[in-house]
């Protein structure tokens, strides 16, 4: 997960561009293709961070708790 984090980033980075279609510039098919690359991976992250938190719901909610407990008894 961390990797498509990282790559998406990479991905959103690159595109500071100025997507001009029409003005027929070489580099505008590396933009438009970075953007829809971008676009992909955050989709897949999203559908996979739910994916991820749906099967470890109870493992995530018994370690939060502890967590709490645990920073409560230091306060």
């Amino acid at each position: 997960m961390k990797k498509k984090v990282i790559c998406g980033s990479g991905l959103l980075a690159g595109f500071s561009l100025k997507v001009s279609a029409s003005a027929g510039y070489a580099n505008d098919g590396l933009t438009s293709m970075l953007l829809v690359g971008c676009f992909l991976l955050l989709v897949a992250g999203i559908i996979e961070g739910i994916g991820y938190l749906g099967k470890n719901r109870k493992v995530l909610l018994h370690r939060f708790i502890e967590c709490i407990r645990k920073k409560h008894v230091h306060l």
